[in-house]
C-alpha cells in the first residue's frame, strides 16, 4: 500500500515523463537468427556457458574501478557493442532486472520485489570504449533513479505496438549476478545449503545473458530461445563476446567499431578460407562471352528466379540480345559507355551482357 501511495501525483508524473522521454520510439533489435520467428514463441530454452580466465576477470574489474563505473556497466557496454555489431543498429534497447529494494525495512523481507528496468544505449558516432561506458554509466544511473515505476506500468503507459511473438520493450536480457558457490550455513556447524546448477528448459525472451562473479572469475550464461538459435551459433557468439573483453582491457581507448570479434582461426577461415574462390579460364575471355558460352551448353537450365518467376539460360541470353540490338540502333558501340536504371528484379540482371554484346560499357 505505501508504494501505491507514494507513485502518485508528482512523483508518478517524474516517473512516467522519465519512461516517455527515454523509451519512446524505440526500435525492435533484430538480431540475426537461425529460424523466423514463430508466431506464437514455445519458450522452449538452452544455455551455453563460457568461463572467463582469472586475469580477464581480474581486468574487467580494474578497468570498471579506473573508470568510476561498476562491473555490470563494464560488461553491459561491451555487450551493447556485441548486439550492434551483430545488428548493425546503433539503437540498442536491453532489459535488466534490479532487487528494487530500495528502503532499508525491505532488505530482510522474504518475498519477490524484482522489476524490470529498460536500458536504452545510443551506440552511434563511433565512439570510443571508454566514451560508451560513459555513456552506459549515465543511462543506468538514470535508470537506478526511476526505477521504483512497476514495468507494467511503464508498457502501459507507452503502449507499444503488442505482438504475440515478442516481449514489448525489449527481448533481450541482461544481469550481473552477485552470488558465491559455496555452500552456506544455516545454523553454526549444522545444515547447511548447497548451490547446484539447474537444467534449462525454458526462457522469457528471445536470449538472457547473466554474468556469474563468483569466486576470481566471471562465469557467463547465454541463455537462449531454441525457435530461434542454434548452439552453434551461441557458442560462436559467446567467443566473440570473450574476444570484445579482451580487446576492451587491452584497448579502452580504441573505437568500438575497431574492436575485432575474431580470433585469428576464425579470421582465417572467413577472409581467406572461404574466399579461396579462384579458378581457371581462358585469359582472353570477357564476361558476356563466357555468359553465352553457358547459355548454349545449358539453354534450358535456370539462371535466375525472382518472385516465383524462373528464366533459363536461353530466354535470359534471347532478352540480353534484344536489348544489345536495340542499344545499338541508338548509337551504342565501342568507347561507349551506358548506364542502366531499372527496378530491382530480373530486369536488372539482362542488362550487363547486352552492353558489352552491344560493343559498349558499363558505368
Amino acid at each position: 500500500m505505501w508504494q501505491r501511495r507514494r507513485l502518485t501525483g508528482r512523483v508518478l508524473s517524474e516517473q512516467l515523463g522519465y519512461g516517455r522521454g527515454r523509451l519512446e520510439g524505440i526500435s525492435e533489435l533484430q538480431l540475426p537468427t537461425a529460424r523466423a520467428r514463430p508466431a506464437l514463441p514455445t519458450y522452449a530454452g538452452a544455455r551455453e556457458t563460457l568461463s572467463l580466465s582469472p586475469e580477464l576477470s581480474a581486468a574487467l574489474k580494474s578497468l570498471s574501478q579506473r573508470n568510476g563505473a561498476t562491473l555490470y556497466m563494464v560488461v553491459l557496454a561491451a555487450f551493447n557493442v556485441l548486439l550492434q555489431r551483430y545488428t548493425r543498429q546503433d539503437d540498442i534497447v536491453i532489459g535488466s532486472p534490479i532487487a528494487n529494494r530500495t528502503r532499508a525495512e525491505l532488505e530482510e523481507l522474504i518475498g519477490f520485489f524484482v522489476n524490470s528496468l529498460v536500458m536504452r544505449t545510443d551506440v552511434s558516432g563511433a565512439p570510443s570504449f571508454t566514451e560508451l561506458l560513459a555513456r552506459v554509466r549515465q543511462v543506468a544511473l538514470d535508470a537506478y533513479a526511476h526505477q521504483d515505476l512497476p514495468f507494467e506500468r511503464l508498457v502501459e503507459e507507452l503502449d507499444p505496438e503488442r505482438d504475440l511473438s515478442r516481449n514489448p520493450m525489449f527481448q533481450v536480457m541482461f544481469a550481473l549476478q552477485n552470488a558465491t558457490s559455496d555452500a552456506v550455513p544455516l545454523m553454526g556447524a549444522g545444515p547447511r545449503v548447497d548451490f547446484f546448477p539447474l537444467a534449462i528448459e525454458i526462457t522469457r525472451f528471445d536470449l538472457e545473458v547473466h554474468v556469474w562473479d563468483a569466486a576470481e572469475q566471471l562465469r557467463v550464461d547465454f541463455i537462449y530461445s531454441t525457435d530461434l538459435f542454434d548452439a552453434a551459433t551461441m557458442r560462436r557468439m559467446l567467443g566473440h563476446y570473450e574476444r570484445l573483453l579482451e580487446e576492451v582491457v587491452k584497448h579502452p581507448e580504441r573505437r568500438v567499431c575497431e574492436l575485432p570479434l575474431l580470433d585469428e582461426a576464425e579470421r582465417r577461415q572467413v577472409v581467406e578460407e572461404w574466399n579461396a574462390t579462384g579458378a581457371d579460364y581462358p585469359a582472353k575471355a570477357t564476361i558476356h562471352g563466357l555468359f553465352e558460352a553457358q547459355a548454349a551448353r545449358t539453354p534450358e537450365a535456370v539462371a535466375l528466379e525472382y518472385e516465383g518467376e524462373e528464366l533459363s539460360y536461353g530466354e535470359l541470353d534471347a532478352r540480353a540480345n534484344q536489348v544489345a540490338r536495340y542499344l545499338v540502333r541508338h548509337g551504342v558501340g565501342p568507347e561507349t559507355m551506358g548506364g542502366a536504371c531499372a527496378a530491382r528484379g530480373e530486369e536488372m540482371l539482362v542488362a550487363p551482357p547486352a552492353r558489352p554484346t552491344a560493343g559498349g560499357a558499363s558505368v
